[in-house]
């Protein structure tokens, strides 16, 4: 069944010093099991620091949630993402001058390590492939689901849905996929327990979220759907 995790009161450990700036990471999500799902939050990354260039041997999403930042050599405005395949080098990640760095890591499971670059091409196990990065429009119609990213051959896609306020939509239905994300981009969802700002669903391909059902202030989610986990 889908995964809810809130916002609220997340476990935040302090993240080692990158580039002459230290960041701090908060989990959302798994990763102690190989197979389960990864999430978690980089924050508080001033500038001058950065994330060097850097690449992992699985397949993940991040998420661009503060102002001002660069992913690469392009800005990133609030709210950008990317998807990367694994062995795939991205970055670097850059905070802006308004305030800190702050990104979302997503993965559909747990990564073996990072690897930086220049230095570590040994360690890409296979050719690079797919980096695509995208920004959240400003506008959007309440209760439609709008594509972000284009259905891939193998499941690769990306969705935005602005709920009104106490409006419900289904879930992103999608069996031959590896999973999808669903994060609250702003407002709230309610359920068992509400969701605010920033909480996040996961939610495997063969178990749709049924219903996301907004708050008095209505909501405004990202939905990422990765690709089938196949070889390589």
């Amino acid at each position: 069944m889908p995964i809810s995790v809130s916002s609220v009161g997340r476990p935040t450990r302090d993240g080692y010093e990158e580039k002459g700036g230290n960041f701090k990471v908060s989990a959302y999500m798994g990763g102690t099991v190989e197979s389960d799902p990864q999430a978690f939050l980089v924050h508080d990354l001033h500038s001058p620091g950065y994330v060097a260039p850097h690449f992992h041997h699985v397949r993940q999403f991040q998420v661009i949630v503060s102002k001002g930042a660069k992913l690469g050599r392009k800005d990133a405005p609030y709210i950008s993402f990317q998807y990367a395949d694994p062995s795939t080098p991205y970055g670097p990640i850059v905070p802006g001058e308004e305030e800190p760095l702050a990104f979302f890591t997503l993965r559909s499971e747990k990564s073996d390590g990072t690897f930086f670059m220049p230095g570590s091409k040994e360690k890409m196990d296979h050719k690079a492939g797919r980096n695509i990065a995208r920004q959240v429009p400003d506008e959007a119609v309440d209760n439609e689901i709008a594509t972000l990213i284009e259905r891939h051959d193998d499941g690769l896609a990306a969705f935005r849905v602005r709920i009104a306020p106490g409006a419900s939509v289904a879930g992103v239905s999608d069996s031959a996929s590896g999973g999808h994300y669903y994060l609250v981009m702003d407002g709230a969802l309610e359920g068992e327990e509400e969701l605010p700002k920033f909480s996040l669903i996961w939610a495997d391909a063969g178990e749709p979220v049924s219903e996301l059902k907004a708050g008095p202030a209505g909501a405004d989610v990202l939905i990422m759907q990765f690709p089938e986990k196949r070889q390589i």
